[in-house]
């Protein structure tokens, strides 16, 4: 029975981590140095604040398309910006490659989902790739035929 609490405590362990995004080089922001970055808060996000962010997308930049505006870069550093309190400027000056890993860490944890029939999607595969990954049909592959 204690061998049963210990996996879920380290289960449970490993999903917090999973939501820290390690810099691969310290970032300075405001006098202040960073070596990584919490995204826990993303765990609490609920439809509304996903909606309200779309909104300010949709007002930015009008011409993004409302299906997939949650991968835009700008979408995941506003809502980067909501859950952990940070400044916008903060991730915005993020170095290239570390605000690529933001975007993949967010929208890995949105499309995520609980784990039980797929992965995040794969995108740039070709969709018998991603049928064979995932195995769930037109629903779960779309996102690959339009990189394909």
């Amino acid at each position: 029975m204690d061998e049963i609490k210990n996996n879920a405590a380290l289960e449970a362990e490993d999903q917090e981590e999973s939501l820290i995004l390690k810099f691969r080089r310290p970032y300075q922001f405001e006098g202040q140095e960073y070596t990584e970055l919490d995204l826990s808060g993303l765990e609490n996000v609920t439809a509304g604040t996903l909606e309200n962010i779309g909104k300010i997308m949709a007002k930015k930049s009008p011409g993004l398309n409302p299906a997939t505006i949650e991968m835009e870069m700008g979408y995941c550093e506003l809502l980067a910006a909501r859950v952990t309190g940070k400044p916008l400027e903060f991730f915005q000056r993020l170095p290239g490659r570390d605000a690529i890993a933001l975007k993949s860490k967010i929208v890995g944890f949105l499309y995520g989902g609980d784990g039980n029939n797929c992965h995040p999607p794969s995108f740039g595969k070709p969709a018998w790739e991603c049928l064979s990954i995932c195995g769930q049909g037109w629903i779960i592959f779309w996102p690959c035929l339009w990189m394909t």
